[in-house]
């Protein structure tokens, strides 16, 4: 508990609350409408029900399962959107960038590189790839991080491109959490769809 308050309040620049280590969906866009977020259940084929997230912004509507157990907390007017592992044991940020140009071109991909170097000057590199998500290609690389001498976080930032630019997920954990972290990110990931918002879809009352 007290090593993953640690990394939300240095190694993430996070302040260190209960609240803040959670799965965050922002957008930082200029002119966008407000965006809306709900939840959707629908019926399992094999039985029972499917909770789906719906994140309507920018004119798209992003869908994806939450894991399973994580409190999903957030507010249409500041784009703030909070999944939280119950023990805090990992987390995950969704960014959406307005930035140009496709993750499959290369001075694109070294601008990433770039840009996440300078977000972990000490990190090591364990995995530099691209990846194939929502179906679009998509870059993604997993780091390793010294917190102390016993503890390593444990990072992987996954790049894809959408109609107003790019969703930037990034999982935050620990190397002694890191299997859980994983488990949730595929999920999230596995499960995500990006399509265009209808003029008939509204916020959930």
């Amino acid at each position: 508990m007290k090593v993953l308050r640690r990394l939300a309040s240095g190694l993430f620049g996070h302040r260190a609350q209960r609240a803040t280590l959670t799965l965050v969906v922002g957008a930082a866009l200029h002119g966008a409408e407000e965006p809306r977020l709900y939840t959707e259940t629908s019926a399992d084929p094999e039985g029972g029900k499917i909770t789906m997230c719906v994140w309507l912004v920018n004119g798209c509507r992003f869908q994806f399962t939450p894991p399973p157990g994580w409190s999903i907390k957030g507010g249409a007017t500041n784009a703030l959107l909070q999944l939280t592992e119950p023990d805090l044991k990992a987390a995950i940020h969704l960014q959406l960038h307005a930035d140009s140009g496709t993750t499959n071109a290369l001075p694109y991909l070294v601008a990433w590189r770039e840009r996440v170097k300078e977000r972990y000057p000490k990190a090591t590199w364990l995995l530099d790839s691209p990846c194939f998500i929502a179906d679009r290609e998509g870059w993604g690389c997993d780091l390793a991080i010294p917190v102390d001498k016993v503890t390593e976080a444990r990072v992987r930032v996954v790049v894809v491109p959408y109609p107003g630019g790019n969703a930037e997920f990034e999982m935050r954990t620990t190397s002694v959490h890191e299997s859980l972290a994983r488990r949730a990110m595929r999920r999230v990931l596995n499960s995500l769809s990006i399509t265009s918002a209808t003029s008939a879809e509204t916020p959930h009352p």
